[in-house]
């Protein structure tokens, strides 16, 4: 059965670091890092991975829990809800996953985001490539848009059975919708999220790796001046809300005490 593995988690770097911004000493005693802030070198094309590494994360875990829900459930709720819940996630995880082939604005101005769809045919075997066509096509035309040939509305008449006598008991109409996927088809999903996941993740962490051995070769004065005029910034940002916001009394509260 399909896990939710693939994901990333926080570890050291070369440095020690990790995403909590603490590093342990030699003698085992954690020490808080300084930080600077340097998202102005951080390029669209990384930048728009960490956004689609993100959303297909999320699409691989919808699309986890509701293969759990419908083929490997011991327990479940009653049909209705289990029915209700199985669409809401299918649906997220296809928009997620939609999401994260979209074109357009990237994260830096005047930069086009990256293509990640362009890598289908060098990362997806012919399989994989005609399953994320078909994917793509559902969220676009059957979750997105209301146009897909899935959904049908069927107008019927009831016919009076014999030996009653023949007439037209009533009209009505009804919409069938194939929205849920086989135990196949959300295997071959999160299979094919995970390979996407992994090459983002490939790209990320050769990015800062390269920045890493860049920031060691620059002037370590000056990256800590900057650092510090960063943090004084930053406090005297914090210190100029709190003051407008005690320029304003806390709204009277509206309930009588007896």
């Amino acid at each position: 059965m399909p896990d939710e593995s693939g994901g990333t988690e926080d570890m050291p770097d070369e440095s020690g670091a990790t995403g909590d911004h603490v590093m342990a000493e030699p003698h085992g005693q954690p020490v808080q890092l300084i930080m600077l802030d340097i998202r102005d070198e951080l390029p669209g094309s990384i930048a728009d991975l960490y956004s689609m590494q993100d959303d297909l994360e999320f699409a691989r875990d919808c699309a986890v829990v509701y293969y759990r829900n419908a083929f490997a459930g011991t327990e479940s709720p009653s049909d209705e809800t289990r029915t209700i819940l199985n669409r809401a996630l299918w649906s997220a995880a296809l928009i997620s996953y939609r999401r994260a082939f979209t074109t357009g604005r990237s994260f830096n101005p005047g930069e086009s985001r990256f293509n990640l769809g362009a890598m289908r045919e060098e990362l997806l075997s012919a399989a994989q490539q005609q399953a994320h066509e078909g994917f793509r096509n559902v969220a676009n035309k059957h979750i997105a848009h209301r146009s897909s040939d899935r959904d049908q509305v069927l107008l019927h008449a009831g016919l009076t059975p014999p030996p009653l006598r023949r007439g037209v008991d009533g009209v009505g109409a009804m919409l069938a919708r194939h929205d849920a996927p086989s135990r196949a088809e959300t295997e071959s999903f999160i299979d094919i999220c995970k390979i996407f996941i992994a090459y983002a993740e490939q790209e990320i962490q050769s990015f800062l790796g390269e920045k890493n051995d860049e920031l060691r070769t620059r002037d370590l004065d000056q990256l800590y001046d900057h650092a510090q005029t960063q943090a004084q910034e930053q406090q005297q940002l914090l210190e100029q809300t709190a003051a407008q916001l005690r320029q304003f009394p806390p709204p009277e509260s509206s309930i009588t005490r007896g």
